[in-house]
């Protein structure tokens, strides 16, 4: 059985930040079973996001309503996935005190679960699997595809693995079903640790 984190050199063939992006699109909207998402890191960079540099910048109305208009215009893919009957299933491991960064997405997450996304929530300690605090972000595509995103040293996406070798892919399905098993919705989060989600003063 393989074990986690898995050896990079075994993860398959990498890509740089843009070629792995066309890729990752180019699996979406070819989804036929289901598609999963793991995010196990409590900050990313995201330049030029507007709807983060509000946040940042302590206009929390003006990143939600972003948040919104950037949803809507991605509708369109996410309606067809969903119309296909295709479940989106995104896990984020989640470690407190929550980041700045954790706070600003929780906002972003009540936005995708309009559009179909189940957003759910599996909180680290010390008791936790060492799969769940060892594993990189990685998407599962339909069980049968995997990528393993790049996020260098600093959250920032530098690129990514790629695989469809049947024993990863089994290994990493695995982890997603004991990940899913061991979450919570996002609303129950949200009402267990409701002042811990406030924006920052």
């Amino acid at each position: 059985m393989l074990s986690f984190p898995v050896a990079r050199e075994a993860l398959g063939s990498y890509m740089d930040r843009s070629t792995w992006i066309f890729e990752q699109e180019r699996h979406f909207l070819a989804l036929r079973k289901s598609y999963f998402q793991f995010e196990r890191l409590q900050t990313y960079q995201e330049p030029g996001n507007p709807s983060y540099d509000a946040f940042a910048a302590g206009d929390h109305g003006r990143a939600r309503l972003i948040a919104h208009e950037a949803a809507a215009q991605e509708e369109e893919d996410l309606r067809r996935v969903c119309h296909k009957g295709v479940p989106y299933t995104r896990v984020h491991a989640i470690e407190r005190p929550l980041t700045p960064y954790l706070r600003w997405e929780f906002a972003i997450y009540q936005v995708l679960a309009r559009y179909g996304q189940r957003v759910l929530l599996v909180e680290l300690d010390a008791r936790s699997p060492r799969e769940f605090v060892d594993s990189y972000d990685f998407l599962l595509f339909d069980y049968e595809f995997v990528m393993v995103q790049d996020y260098g040293q600093d959250g920032l996406l530098c690129g990514g693995w790629t695989t469809g070798d049947p024993a990863l892919v089994a290994r990493f399905a695995q982890l997603a079903r004991d990940l899913t098993r061991a979450a919570i919705p996002l609303a129950e989060f949200e009402r267990r640790y409701a002042h811990d989600l406030q924006p920052p003063a």
